[in-house]
């Protein structure tokens, strides 16, 4: 290594090459080095962390004083402009270097030059909040690690003119004020300074609300289509209903809809048509929910209106909530059996009643509507279904519905499935009698489930290969004719691999439709937000990578996906190289494919809350119509440009999370699909223009930005540009920096910017443009885009170039060797290819931190902070989130750049932060079903579900009075409930109401009820010295009484060996019909506390100090690297610390 390492420091010093040939040269050299290259591992158990890197990363820079005096170790020498908070990041006010031929490149000497450890005072740009790297400008100097070998670079005045009267232009034409460049200057600097520790001078936008946003929406979800076969649309609502939750109430209310119109015998035949997979004894309480709108009993065919079900809509003034919720799914099944009974001249009016209903629930009342589009011959639909499938698609089912969802033959039956495979072996194989008879046959070309995992069944469920129009009943009998040949093993050996391919292809048409939800259910984007869950920032943040596939038909993809899943954050399917790409149903059947063969490989996937749950294996995707003037494949004539918004709004029915939008075409049309963005979805828009085979000047590229931001309307921005020459492969990401400094001038959402160069000669830009970067793969035949690298080229490059250095976090605390936190964020920082590390350090005392060489070192990133110096910490940072003020505890550090001074030094800005409160609000908030955002404005309270009576104060009982129960009040608040205290030392807990407001209760006990804790504890010698002062305040059921309040959540911070459980008249009162709270201990060892084991004996819900360990960890991981998390990844870690072994069980 230490070879590699002199030739690396020889290389980058020494070699006069431009920056594409640097790249390469540095490229080769992490190749071979790539055994020992490895990310996000390092780790150290002490504090004190040498400034010097080892060989372990590929380069031994032993002068990085001289980068950390000037921050910009190559490139133009920069004038440092203050960060904001609001992520405006280090802006460069260009004073050099931004002329239309550019400059020589990296190593190239200019002029007269001299050793120097500091670089000229020109001025080029950079936008860190974006991780673009921290010098590019147009005026390059020598690149150099060692001080002996800096060689600077002098821009002349001419060239300085040109570049001063080109961004002065710029601001011009862009309706700036600035009419030179001392103004220009004067407008970058002067925008920031009034500012304090990167407080900016304005709000960013208020988040939008969603339609069917969580805790907004809680309305049935209606199913729309025609079933085939396998009663798809019912086994569908079925899903819902279990995974979103019933109680009795409900079905009740659903059973009534039906009560004057359906009969029990007719009911039950409905139902057992649903009963595929499902157990007799449970199929009713699972279909409680279900409203289906047509059915038939002795009185003949009914169907229901829409006066029917909108009573049971409205809002109740006695409970003043939605008498049906989200848990009830209205079933419009256009190929019921009632059509079957009706076909002929009454199975058009019955056709017109569903969709006078289909019309007034989407347009009237609102509801979610979901297309459950089922193919037509592979799911063995009906003559009459198919002709009106065709019929009503466009009319209806498209019309009045929100979102889509394809099946092919998943919901068939294996015997079904079994008489399709032999028919199609008798067809492939008649030339070859002898291999007629045997089930191998049909097994000989199928090696896996559709959900991508290797399967010990030979034969997978059917996906579509077959030509299934022939299927008819009369031609079942012979596959089943010759099976009687067949062995009886051979025979139950097929049928039982075919059922366990069917049962994994429906449990992924299921994960499908949950995912499809929790998408609709998510807050929508909003632009240049940065916090919430749905943040582009994060989607498309730092170090992110989505990889690009261009295969004609997605099954080639799947060789691939293992590998690929590893590296990348997302896939772009691009829409326009498939050749299935004019079929609506085959594409949005591609895509599921791409998300099913991704799904167990799914590593970088981010967080999406589902009713209680996280789906954590859904990769996110890119959807792209890349058109041909657009380095794509596309028509782009009046026609092509209407069927590519056609296609886009596919896109978005199918929930993608980021819609690529080409800002080149008809401005109406991208407005009315924009609106369509704004109305009802969540996907993130990213706005494209790609300039090919023509070079542009720098301000029209500014300008490009400034289109691709779509009037404030997308969430980021993507612009690739074209360049004869290498030297100027800057220009993009100064065009993006210029962008982001208009855009903050004119207060503007600041959104990410991808900045790249097509083909080879750009490959630099893909190394510096640090957000959302497209790749290849090292495992693909060929790739999408000349010049595309791969994301571990791409990051090795970076990490030895310094654009990304390493980064040293750790956590600090006293006593705390029992920490899962190195383990779990070491394992994110690996999983995402970071080269940052993560240690512990002990310290009884915080001065001992604050003297120590990791608190002083220039690539200290940031800590954890935990017991005892959560308030400790607070004198020695700069400035502290609204959270961690409020709180009034730090357990999160984030260091921050701030404004560099004229002798070149920049001054770091410790901020605190507090994500302790995010680990209990995400999950409660989850099972309560409130919205993953809480409410910005202080004083606004979140929205209970309406799954609790808001008639009555929701109460959040929270036991323990030290720095976890203070984050527990602010979360309370924050679900808008109201906390009542409850602690051993009364005067703690109203310090608490002094600062979150709520009550202090002297006891547990409930109406007329002695406390058994309590007079457990007063037993205790030296307990309850103030045992008088509790007899002051009121018990837990007096407050209650008095508020007219219902205990929703109970959260414990008290320790483990307290072993504290609930009184029992709180059980109690859930038995006998009361609501079951949440029971919430912060402690995640042991696994099973006392109070977990009582609350899970109850049926309550509970959750555990390990689900709050690693929602805080994600928290913090996000704040760091301005990323999203790899939430399964550092889940996982905590459960495999957590879960206690077989031989720990008791």
């Amino acid at each position: 290594m230490n070879t590699v390492c002199l030739a690396i420091e020889k290389t980058v010093t020494s070699i006069s090459c431009s920056r594409r040939k640097l790249v390469l040269a540095l490229l080769s050299l992490a190749a071979v080095t790539s055994s020992s290259f490895t990310f996000g591992v390092h780790q150290k158990n002490d504090s004190s962390i040498s400034c010097t890197r080892s060989g372990k990363y590929g380069m031994n820079n032993h002068n990085r004083n001289i980068n950390n005096k000037n921050n910009n170790w190559w490139g133009n020498s920069i004038q440092r402009v203050h960060s904001s908070s609001w992520g405006w990041g280090t802006v460069l006010a260009a004073t050099a270097g931004h002329t239309s031929q550019g400059e020589e490149g990296l190593g190239r000497n200019q002029g007269s030059s001299s050793a120097s450890n500091s670089c000229p005072a020109n001025v080029g740009a950079v936008n860190t909040s974006q991780g673009h790297a921290n010098a590019f400008s147009s005026s390059k100097t020598a690149l150099s690690v060692s001080s002996s070998a800096v060689e600077s670079t002098e821009t002349t005045t001419e060239q300085n003119s040109r570049s001063q009267t080109s961004l002065a232009s710029t601001f011009v034409s862009s309706g700036g004020e600035s009419t030179s460049t001392d103004d220009v200057n004067a407008s970058v600097t002067d925008s920031d300074s009034d500012s304090d520790n990167n407080v900016d001078s304005f709000e960013p936008l208020p988040l939008r609300i969603g339609k069917f946003q969580q805790g907004i929406y809680n309305k049935p979800i209606v199913l729309i289509g025609c079933g085939g076969a396998g009663d798809e649309l019912n086994r569908l609502a079925s899903s819902i209903v279990t995974n979103l939750g019933t109680d009795s109430s409900s079905s009740s209310k659903a059973r009534s809809i039906l009560m004057d119109m359906e009969e029990e015998s007719s009911a039950s035949s409905l139902s057992q048509s649903n009963n595929n997979n499902n157990n007799n004894n449970n199929n009713n309480k699972k279909r409680g929910g279900i409203i289906p709108t047509t059915g038939s009993n002795a009185r003949g065919t009914w169907v229901l209106s829409h006066s029917d079900i909108q009573p049971l809509l409205s809002s109740d003034s006695s409970n003043k909530k939605h008498q049906l919720d989200k848990s009830s799914v209205v079933v419009l099944d256009f190929d019921a059996p009632s059509f079957q009974v009706e076909e002929g001249k009454n199975s058009k009016k019955l056709t017109q009643h569903l969709t006078n209903l289909a019309k007034a629930l989407y347009e009237d009342e609102g509801l979610l509507a979901i297309y459950v589009n089922v193919h037509p011959n592979e799911s063995n639909m009906s003559r009459a279904g198919k002709e009106r499938k065709i019929e009503l698609e466009s009319a209806v089912f498209d019309k009045y519905s929100d979102y889509e969802i394809c099946i092919k033959s998943e919901g068939l039956d294996a015997t079904t499935v079994m008489a399709q495979k032999l028919i199609l072996a008798k067809n492939s194989h008649s030339s070859s009698p002898e291999n007629n008879d045997h089930p191998d046959v049909t097994a000989s070309n199928h090696d896996h489930t559709p959900n991508g995992n290797s399967s010990s069944s030979s034969v997978p469920a059917n996906t579509g290969e077959s030509n299934s129009s022939s299927h008819d009943i009369d031609m079942l009998t012979d596959p089943f004719t010759r099976m009687l040949t067949w062995d009886t093993d051979d025979k139950l050996a097929l049928l039982q691999s075919i059922s366990e391919s069917q049962w994994a292809a429906w449990d992924d048409i299921e994960w499908q439709l949950q995912r499809l939800l929790a998408r609709a259910f998510l807050p929508p984007a909003t632009p240049g937000d940065k916090t919430s869950i749905n943040s582009a920032h994060h989607t498309m943040g730092q170090n992110a990578f989505f990889l690009s596939l261009s295969f004609p038909d997605v099954d080639e993809t799947k060789p691939y996906v293992e590998a690929m899943c590893k590296d990348v954050d997302a896939m772009e399917f691009r829409a326009d190289l498939l050749t299935c790409r004019d079929d609506r149903f085959e594409t949005l059947y591609s895509l599921q494919k791409i998300r099913t063969m991704c799904r167990p490989h799914a590593l970088r996937a981010p967080a999406l809350p589902f009713h209680g749950t996280v789906i954590d294996d859904s990769l996110p995707v890119v959807f792209t119509v890349r058109t041909e003037h657009q380095a794509g494949t596309y028509p782009d004539d009046d026609e092509g440009i209407e069927n590519m918004y056609d296609l886009l709004n596919l896109g978005l029915r199918a929930g993608v999370e980021v819609l690529d939008v080409e800002s080149a075409w008809d401005e109406n049309r991208r407005d009315s699909l924009l609106k369509e963005v704004e109305s009802k979805y969540t996907s993130q828009v990213l706005g494209s223009h790609h300039v090919v085979g023509k070079r542009v000047t720098t301000e029209e590229a500014v300008t490009l930005f400034n289109q691709c931001s779509l009037q404030g309307r997308a969430h980021g921005s993507k612009v690739v540009l074209s360049i004869d020459s290498d030297e100027d492969d800057h220009q993009a990401i100064d065009a993006s920096n210029i962008a982001h400094l208009m855009a903050h001038k004119n207060h503007q959402p600041d959104i990410p910017h991808v900045s790249l160069i097509l083909g080879e000669v750009g490959q630099f830009s893909r190394v510096i443009n640090i957000p959302f970067t497209p790749v290849t793969h090292e495992s693909l035949p060929f790739v999408a885009a000349p010049g595309q690298m791969t994301a571990s080229e791409l990051m090795a490059t970076r990490l030895l170039m310094d654009i990304v250095p390493p980064k040293k976090f750790a956590i600090l605390g006293h006593k705390i060797s029992y920490s899962v936190s190195p383990a779990m964020h070491n394992a994110a920082f690996k999983a995402t290819n970071l080269p940052h590390s993560y240690s512990l350090v002990d310290m009884p005392d915080v001065q001992e931190l604050i003297e120590s060489d990791l608190w002083n070192d220039e690539n200290f990133g940031g800590m954890s902070v935990t017991i005892p110096h959560k308030q400790n910490i607070i004198p020695h940072l700069d400035t502290l989130t609204e959270a961690a003020e409020t709180i009034g505890a730090v357990n999160t550090i984030i260091v921050q750049e701030g404004q560099e001074s004229f002798d070149g030094s920049t001054k770091r800005i410790l901020l605190g932060d507090n994500t302790d409160w995010k680990g209990i609000y995400n999950p409660i908030s989850r099972k309560l079903g409130i919205s993953p955002i809480p409410p910005l404005s202080e004083g606004k309270e979140a929205e209970v579900s309406d799954s609790f009576d808001s008639d009555v104060v929701g109460v959040a009982l929270i036991l323990g009075g030290g720095g976890t129960a203070r984050a527990a009040a602010y979360a309370a608040n924050k679900l808008g409930l109201k906390p009542v205290y409850y602690n051993r030392t009364p005067s703690k807990a109203v310090e608490l109401v002094a600062r979150f407001g709520g009550r202090v209760a002297g006891s547990l006990d409930g109406p007329d009820i002695v406390d058994p804790i309590l007079e457990k504890f007063n037993k205790q010698e030296n307990t309850f010295h103030e045992q008088k002062d509790n007899e002051e305040y009121p018990s837990v059921g007096e407050i209650l009484e008095d508020i007219n309040g219902e205990i929703h959540v109970v959260i414990s911070t008290l320790p483990a060996a307290a072993e504290f459980t609930l009184p029992e008249w709180i059980i109690d009162q859930s038995s006998n019909g009361g609501k079951k709270p949440i029971i919430f201990d912060v402690n995640y060892k042991p696994y099973w506390t006392k109070l977990l084991y009582q609350a899970e004996q109850a049926g309550f819900d509970i959750v555990r100090g390990s689900e709050m360990l690693w929602e805080q960890g994600v928290g913090q991981f996000e704040l760091w690297t301005e990323r999203t998390a790899p939430y399964k990844v550092m889940k996982d870690v905590v459960l495999s610390n957590c879960i206690p072994k077989e031989d720990e069980e008791d």
